[in-house]
């Protein structure tokens, strides 16, 4: 009976106990999400996510340092678990996916070093930003050298990111190349390169007089030396020493939480139909929309920099074939478990069977905090005094804008000003100035 109340015991969605924390965020109550976690203490299995999601729900409160370290206590934990460990995937062979601890999957961990970052960029420690990208440079250059890792091991979110980082601590090789692997990145998916990103490599490959890439990009980019596109003439010659970057990074949205499809298959090798239930993702809740980012007289639209849903979906796809192939493995260890035992027992064989039919549950386990989305625009801007308004319109018709007054001065390089909101409402607000 203890067996049977454990098996059951794992067959609850992960995405349907965490429906109340979701709605708080949907509806913008980041302090009450935050206290739901406080009154919530997770399972021992999902102590990666619960960490996950108070780092970012902290971030949302203001609470920078407390979110950091909410983030590296997911970290360290994660990289506990990377390796493969019997006694912590042993319930996923008998029982059921869920069942085993959390470990994150490779875009989440990304995430850990982009959000640390971002916090310490807010409490204006560029320094321990610097940190974290190389970090995060490490582990996607490991898991491109191993075959072990399932999923998507690349975010061109955070090489931009870390492009940025390196370029505000004037380490311009380095921001080059961080853009450069961003853009590849960009191609190797088929999608079009943002705009900002294309103004940042023609404008640094200039100034490191990288002919030959600048000429590349350029072509790749349609530019034609001394015929640049009137509109675009701001692309190249932004490199006056007395001119700083305007960086607003908007994350919209919240992503997609996983759900549960279950179906009957009737299985040849053991002549049962068997219960196959496997992670989905539905429909997307709303689209993206983009931001109006005012400097002055000048206006700019965001765009995507990267849609972090789609690179779930995009995980989970990834992932499906050792889904599949875990679950027909276990499959015919469970049926073959309740055939034995019937031979001795019907009664108990029987009961062995509805077991396995209803244990078999997907794991919809994820970094449910996420946004659905990040945008990017950039400005340069001068010395002074400016003023920055964000604007935004959301999918339910509503609208609204955040001011800011920014102040430059000849040793300013970037200011960052990082914008969350979700579906409904604003949540937070930080900026951040890199001043040599």
């Amino acid at each position: 009976m203890a067996a049977l109340n454990l098996t059951l015991s794992a067959c609850a969605s992960y995405s349907t106990r965490t429906q109340d924390f979701r709605q708080l965020l949907n509806n913008g109550d980041a302090s009450q999400a935050l206290d739901y976690l406080r009154t919530h203490p997770p399972s021992g299995d999902d102590r990666v996510l619960y960490d996950l999601n108070m780092g970012l729900v902290l971030r949302l409160n203001g609470e920078l340092a407390a979110s950091n370290t909410a983030l590296e206590k997911a970290k360290r934990h994660m990289d506990d678990l990377e390796s493969f460990s019997v006694t912590e995937n042993i319930g996923t062979l008998v029982i059921n996916d869920q069942t085993g601890s959390y470990a994150g999957q490779p875009y989440e961990r990304l995430y850990v070093y982009a959000y640390k970052a971002l916090n310490y960029i807010d409490l204006g420690d560029w320094a321990g930003a610097r940190v974290e990208m190389l970090q995060a440079n490490v582990k996607m250059q490991e898991w491109n050298t191993s075959n072990n890792v399932e999923g998507i091991k690349a975010s061109a979110f955070v090489r931009y990111l870390a492009g940025i980082v390196y370029e505000a601590n004037n380490e311009l090789n380095d921001a080059l190349i961080a853009y450069r692997q961003s853009y590849e990145i960009y191609q190797a998916n088929e999608q079009s390169t943002p705009e900002p990103l294309q103004r940042d490599l023609l404008r640094i490959s200039e100034r490191l007089n990288r002919d030959d890439e600048l000429k590349k990009y350029r072509a790749a980019f349609g530019f034609i030396e001394n015929k640049k596109p009137k509109e675009n003439k701001s692309l190249l010659k932004e490199n006056k020493p007395h001119i700083a970057e305007l960086v607003v990074l908007h994350h919209q949205g919240l992503i997609s939480a996983m759900q549960q499809h279950s179906s009957m298959v009737f299985a040849p090798t053991l002549s049962k139909s068997i219960r196959i239930s496997a992670p989905y993702y539905g429909s997307r809740p709303f689209s993206v929309n983009n931001t109006d980012v005012m400097l002055d007289d000048q206006t700019a639209l965001t765009v995507e920099l990267e849609n972090v849903d789609q690179l779930a979906r995009n995980n989970l796809e990834a992932r499906m074939a050792g889904i599949i192939a875990r679950i027909i493995a276990r499959s015919v260890v469970k049926y073959n478990v309740a055939d034995q035992v019937g031979d001795r027992n019907p009664l108990l064989g029987l009961m062995t069977q509805v077991v396995n039919l209803v244990s078999e549950t997907a794991d919809t386990r994820s970094w449910q905090s996420l946004p659905m989305n990040i945008q990017i625009t950039r400005l340069p801007i001068e010395i002074g005094e400016h003023r920055v308004i964000i604007k935004s319109t959301m999918p339910n018709g509503m609208s609204y804008q955040r001011e800011h007054m920014v102040r430059i001065n000849k040793n300013t390089s970037i200011i960052l000003i990082n914008d969350h909101t979700n579906g409904i409402d604003t949540i937070r607000t930080e900026k951040s100035a890199r001043i040599f």
